[in-house]
């Protein structure tokens, strides 16, 4: 709901032709064709008859019909003239903030409705208005206090409690945002857009089934949009149903063929299923809709590096990189895509910029040791890597593997063993814990534990 729907119901009532104090008709009209209002108004404003007061109620009645028909620059006029020639009368300033808004200048909206509400009187619709422009100026947490008393002077006011909820969705405060959009729900059981944005809130707490049911709702509301089908999709991306994914994703497309967000996620949901060909190609779409997708050129890349086709996964990450040269991620990428040519020299390179960017990168800094161990160089420098890494994730068994394989390298089998079995302890089937804890135990003299130990991994990667 835009700040039109505010002063649709007082304009309407206000504003008729026969007010006392603008709406005289003049001889030379045509009694045939009954005039229009704005015309009556028109009339009245050139004539010279009117008073200050009156003169300054025509303008302002004129300015709300130009904001009816979306003529907000001409609505600014006639409210720029009605608050000269009466600079106190709120309800002018409430009214020009609404056609700045309207007209996106929210800036100037919200000084109008500093001023309507300076003004007086106290009004929930000033409240409600100053928060949309709040709102969608970027400014959340502003915007939430607006709502806060739009709601306390009007507690029934299911839209302030929509547009609060998603202001406090767009601060993470999902359970707060929950409570305004149950809230809401429970006033207007037949909001599909509260549904909607209910299961975004459900989608970000973690609840995929909830979001999944709600956004069910929405479109059996007859909300079928591609934004709606998008978001039930991401949550049964979350998850990892990729099937359902996928037809949601693709009935978005449908819907909107230039969908650029439904491509890329569809693609995610492709790459789930390790159909790198259908992946490439979604993401191959979405950066032709959006060719500085950042996020798009990335996800191509890893589907590229899992085809071994290196050469353009490094091409998209470079592209990716030269978009937005702080992302970490983008040079891990990068990073992983060198190390599996087995260029360690630039992997380590890249993996020093990403740990530059991100000094608390818990893998950037253990894939920069594994690729040290794998170039069996800086063994030191690589164990000071991975035992910062599992410092910062220490519920995570990558980063004890990565000092076995450190050990290994080192000669100390016995610190090689027992770092695996450590990564073992939080992951029994990793392979690669499995398989650096079998050379390990066959350098220390124990052949069959050794293959034991090998085998596992060798039949954990052919499942």
């Amino acid at each position: 709901m835009d700040a039109l729907t505010r002063v649709v119901l007082t304009v309407a009532l206000a504003v008729s032709p026969c007010g006392p104090a603008y709406c005289e008709l003049t001889p030379d009209l045509d009694a045939s064709q009954p005039p229009t209002t704005l015309q009556l108004l028109t009339r009245r404003i050139e004539s010279a008859t009117l008073g200050s007061s009156e003169l300054a109620l025509a303008y302002r009645k004129r300015g709300e019909i130009h904001i009816l028909s979306s003529e907000f620059v001409l609505a600014i006029k006639d409210l720029d003239q009605s608050i000269r020639l009466e600079p106190t009368t709120s309800r002018s300033y409430f009214d020009r903030g609404s056609a700045y808004y309207d007209n996106k200048d929210y800036p100037h909206a919200i000084l109008d409705f500093d001023q309507a509400i300076r003004l007086g009187p106290v009004s929930g619709a000033a409240y409600f208005n100053r928060g949309l422009a709040y709102q969608d100026s970027g400014q959340p947490a502003k915007s939430i206090l607006d709502f806060d008393e739009a709601i306390r002077l009007n507690p029934g006011d299911v839209e302030a409690l929509f547009k609060r909820g998603v202001s406090l969705l767009d601060e993470k405060d999902f359970v707060h945002a929950l409570q305004d959009f149950d809230r809401e729900i429970s006033l207007k059981p037949g909001d599909a857009g509260a549904f909607m944005y209910r299961a975004i809130a459900k989608r970000a707490s973690g609840d995929f089934d909830g979001s999944i049911k709600d956004d069910d709702e929405a479109i059996r509301l007859g909300l079928r949009l591609p934004g709606t089908y998008g978001g039930r999709g991401m949550a049964y991306l979350d998850k990892h149903d990729y099937a359902n994914a996928i037809a949601d994703f693709s009935e978005s497309i449908r819907l909107d063929p230039n969908y650029q967000i439904g491509f890329r996620r569809r693609g995610i949901a492709y790459a789930g299923m390790k159909d790198y060909d259908r992946a490439i190609a979604d993401y191959s779409e979405a950066i032709r809709l959006k060719p500085d997708d950042e996020r798009a050129l990335i996800d191509r890349g890893v589907s590229f590096d899992h085809k071994h086709d290196f050469a353009h996964a490094i091409s998209d990450y470079d592209k990716a990189i030269e978009l937005v040269p702080n992302d970490a991620q983008a040079f891990v990428h990068r990073a992983l895509a060198f190390d599996h040519q087995q260029d360690f020299a630039h992997a380590i390179a890249d993996y020093d910029k990403a740990i530059a960017l991100r000094p608390d990168s818990a893998v950037a800094l253990n894939n920069r040791c594994w690729t040290r161990a794998e170039a069996n160089i800086e063994l030191e420098p690589a164990l000071a890597d991975c035992t910062e890494a599992h410092r910062l994730a220490p519920d995570k068994d990558s980063p004890l593997g990565s000092i076995g394989f450190v050990y290994f390298r080192m000669g100390n089998f016995d610190k090689a063993v027992a770092s695996q079995d450590a990564a073992l302890a939080i992951n029994p089937t990793s392979a690669d814990a499995l398989y650096m804890r079998g050379m390990a135990r066959k350098r220390n003299g124990d052949a069959a534990g050794g293959a034991a130990d090998i085998a596992a991994a060798k039949s954990i990667i052919r499942a």
